[in-house]
């Protein structure tokens, strides 16, 4: 009852639509208006989204292009590698053949000859009618080359050489020519360092 109390209460208001049923736009329906709602949003969300899109673009842009000089450099680092490579192999033998110098000149200090002493007794203890062709340095050694007029002369030469204690050894060659002198070579091994 209390119902139809208040349908009674009720004013009814009279419909004065003067539009035809047929040009009456049709209501919407609450599904259609969600589905506004909706597009309407998404097209909002878009529009906020669309400034990071550009702004993740650009920094991609950039990163592109620092990878692009990255991978430039690389390969640049790359065909350096060879000339890097060759340019140790090059130290390599630099120090290889520096420790081959100081080895020869530490040998060559030790063996040192002194060449005037020995010289000077080479000239100073020539007998009389001894002459000299030639004196020819090989390694540690000396060959002294001459004629003399007798064995006897080309002996006293040797044991003169021996005396003055610059040889670890002495050997005498010789050959009898037949004009009756003596072609002879004396062979000697020089005392390292020249050492008397």
């Amino acid at each position: 009852m209390v119902t139809n109390a208040r349908q009674k209460q009720r004013l009814n208001i009279p419909d004065i639509d003067i539009i035809p049923a047929e040009y009456k736009r049709p209501a919407i329906s609450s599904l259609s208006l969600l589905l506004i709602i909706l597009i309407i949003g998404s097209a909002f969300g878009l529009y906020k989204l669309l400034p990071l899109r550009i702004q993740a673009n650009v920094e991609r842009a950039s990163l592109d292009s620092r990878l692009a000089a990255a991978q430039q450099e690389i390969k640049g680092l790359q065909g350096l590698e060879a000339q890097v490579k060759e340019l140790k192999d090059s130290v390599e033998k630099l120090e290889n053949r520096k420790k081959e110098s100081v080895s020869a000149w530490e040998i060559f200090i030790k063996q040192q000859v002194k060449w005037r002493l020995l010289l000077d007794g080479i000239q100073g203890t020539i007998p009389q009618g001894v002459t000299i062709d030639s004196i020819i340095q090989k390694d540690s050694g000396v060959v002294v080359h001459g004629l003399a007029p007798n064995l006897n002369s080309v002996l006293t030469y040797a044991n003169a050489l021996r005396n003055l204690g610059l040889t670890q050894d002495l050997g005498v060659t010789y050959e009898i020519r037949p004009e009756g002198n003596i072609s002879f070579n004396l062979n000697m091994v020089i005392n390292p360092g020249g050492k008397l």
